[in-house]
């Protein structure tokens, strides 16, 4: 799965369009995120706060962690959303209770 999201950021990377656009938002632009919470804390997001705007989130459309297996790396959570019409993908790092915006504009 991770490769599949790596083979997808240089594809769109080199479309030229989308980088005029909205494009690449570089790695990890930390943003505020509003979140469900059921049966544990932050099980996923509802709306986020990104470039002075609230992305309230229509659809999750993909959720994957890595991490975790090995001691000295912490599970980090990725969500693929759609808000607003534009996809983006956000990141969750579990032990510093941290998110962020690893890429925008994906179609």
């Amino acid at each position: 799965m991770l490769s599949e999201i790596k083979d997808l950021i240089q594809d769109y990377s080199a479309d030229t369009d989308l980088i005029a656009g909205f494009g690449c938002m570089g790695n990890n632009e930390k943003v505020q995120v509003e979140c469900y919470s059921g049966y544990k804390a932050n099980e996923r997001p509802v709306a986020f706060l990104f470039q002075g705007d609230r992305w309230e989130i229509s659809e999750i459309l993909d959720q994957w962690y890595e991490g975790g297996v090995e001691p000295d790396r912490p599970i980090v959570y990725y969500f693929k959303v759609k808000a607003h019409g534009d996809v983006f993908i956000l990141r969750y790092a579990s032990e510093t209770d941290t998110w962020s915006v690893m890429f925008s504009g994906l179609k």
